[in-house]
């Protein structure tokens, strides 16, 4: 079996990370695998190399090239698949779809048949749109997803079989985050001391659209009833001031809550410096690869009934899910700070959960098993 992975993309985000984990533990499995990205240069291709994944290079995967790019493109990558005897082009986001499904179109020979397939990372249904169901109908043989109920939607939408779907939980490194290692205590450098509960308030990029309103409205109530509480807020973004600065002046919260900036080299300290954390609406990767960084490092995660969050965490077993208001979150954060039995028993049932369910062997085993029913039919 030979596959080649599509990615639309050149940056390192969530959906960029699951692709070239899966890429690995695939190659891992004995199954020939090949990864194409865009042409930019960027953190996708130099963590991939770290990673021993060389991808290869296409101008038209870049969604800003022009049109002129994508159809050379489109040549150049039938002709890979041909030459290399693909069987497989798995595809990850709207454009390397479009691409992919018409370069394995125009690769087949004779009765030779390559399978598309198409991951939803985002855990909602896909936009429908005539264009989209021409090219579900004439380019895809598969589909991927992380969210049962997205998936449902999707296969009516797409009027797809059975045997073309698999739906995976999202896997993380349970490895990586691991609460039985040994970090730094960032809580030095901040000047916090053991003493603090520490919350990780939505740890993603500062967006408009991700509640930090709700948030520090929360904050400021549960810090009346609890003040040893402090917030880290992990990520970056334009909107920074807006967005955080200025409501954090304006509730008195100087002093209470930090604003780390994107974290990189120390991400997992800061993870592990947390006694629980707060997220509550979906980005860009719909499958919340934070919760599930926090859940595998024992942390229990306060969330709201929004997209898969709702999925990822058990109610009452790995946190709290709540209707998403500021008197509801406070009421959150107050009963975990002040109990720290049921803090525990959260955290050690998440890190199980985390190491059952977003577990990447398991995944792994879907994806080839998608693979083989399609290669099959």
């Amino acid at each position: 079996m030979h596959v080649l992975h599509l990615m639309a993309e050149y940056r390192w985000t969530g959906p960029v990370e699951a692709v070239v984990n899966m890429v690995v533990a695939l190659r891992a499995r004995g199954i020939r695998v090949d990864l194409a990205c865009a042409a930019k240069p960027g953190s996708l291709v130099e963590r991939a190399v770290l990673r021993g994944v060389n991808p290869k290079i296409y101008a038209g995967l870049n969604r800003r090239q022009l049109m002129v790019s994508a159809v050379r493109s489109v040549r150049e990558m039938a002709d890979y698949i041909r030459d290399q005897k693909i069987d497989i082009v798995h595809t990850h986001l709207p454009h390397d779809h479009i691409l992919g499904g018409l370069a394995a179109r125009r690769s087949q020979q004779g009765d030779r048949i390559v399978r598309v397939i198409r991951t939803n990372h985002k855990a909602v249904s896909l936009h429908v749109s005539p264009v989209s169901r021409w090219v579900w109908k004439h380019l895809t043989d598969g589909y991927l997803g992380f969210d049962p109920s997205s998936a449902q939607i999707d296969a009516a939408s797409f009027a797809l079989a059975k045997d073309q779907i698999a739906v995976v939980s999202p896997a993380v490194d349970s490895g990586r985050f691991d609460p039985r290692k040994k970090y730094r205590n960032i809580r030095n450098n901040l000047g916090w001391s053991d003493s603090h509960l520490v919350v990780g308030g939505i740890i993603a990029r500062l967006q408009r659209h991700r509640r930090f309103e709700v948030l520090f409205e929360a904050l400021a109530q549960a810090c009346a009833e609890v003040p040893e509480l402090r917030f880290l807020v992990i990520g970056a973004g334009t909107h920074t001031t807006a967005v955080a600065r200025q409501p954090i002046d304006r509730l008195g919260l100087n002093g209470r809550v930090m604003l780390t900036g994107a974290r990189q080299a120390d991400y997992v300290d800061h993870l592990a410096g947390l006694d629980f954390s707060v997220f509550l609406v979906p980005g860009s990767d719909g499958t919340c690869r934070a919760v599930r960084e926090m859940m595998a490092m024992g942390r229990p995660v306060i969330t709201a009934r929004r997209g898969i969050l709702n999925h990822l965490v058990p109610h009452g077993r790995c946190g709290l899910v709540i209707d998403d208001t500021p008197k509801n979150l406070a009421e959150a954060i107050v009963l975990l700070a002040t109990d720290h039995e049921n803090r525990r028993q959260l955290g050690e049932q998440a890190r199980r959960h985390a190491e059952q369910t977003f577990n990447l062997a398991r995944q792994v085993d879907a994806v080839i098993d998608l693979y083989n029913r399609l290669l099959a039919d």
